[in-house]
């Protein structure tokens, strides 16, 4: 059997720490690891793929599985998201950012903030920037990914 041994919880404490300080913010991961671990330091609501999600009475933080997000989510009620571990598909990020950024949002803007501390992470979001382009230049459809703003912020 496979045991997920964790070295280290700043990142994961970091993240719920940060959401707790937004108005409207969900969290975004892949591994059933990040899941387990954002319950056991203290995130309430962790929704993973297959949950049912009670999208009338959604929490002010909840996290939510990137698979989660093919179900037709109407997640307007959040307006920030972080994404702890970022897919490298650019479809699947069309459809992550479709959650929040559709009609019914209320907010003028939403902020994704994807963490890209490990190589791995980053060459996820530098593929999928790459696939969404092939996407957009190939099918004429606008992606939204390569309309975002990309910042780069220390620390």
């Amino acid at each position: 059997p496979i045991e997920t041994v964790w070295l280290d919880d700043s990142t994961i404490s970091w993240a719920i720490a940060y959401a707790r300080n937004q108005r409207g913010c969900s969290i975004w991961y892949q591994s059933k690891a990040v899941a387990n671990r954002l319950e056991e330091l203290g995130l309430k609501e962790v929704f993973r793929s297959g949950d049912k999600i009670p999208t009338k009475s959604l929490p002010d933080i909840a996290a939510f599985s990137v698979s989660s997000h093919g179900t037709g989510l109407n997640l307007q009620k959040y307006n920030t998201a972080l994404v702890l571990e970022p897919p490298s598909s650019g479809l699947r990020w069309e459809q992550l950012l479709g959650r929040l950024h559709r009609p019914g949002q209320l907010a003028d803007e939403v902020n994704f903030h994807v963490l890209q501390h490990t190589p791995k992470f980053r060459g996820s979001l530098r593929n999928a920037l790459e696939d969404s382009k092939y996407i957009q230049d190939s099918t004429q459809q606008p992606q939204k990914l390569m309309f975002a703003v990309k910042t780069k912020r220390e620390g």
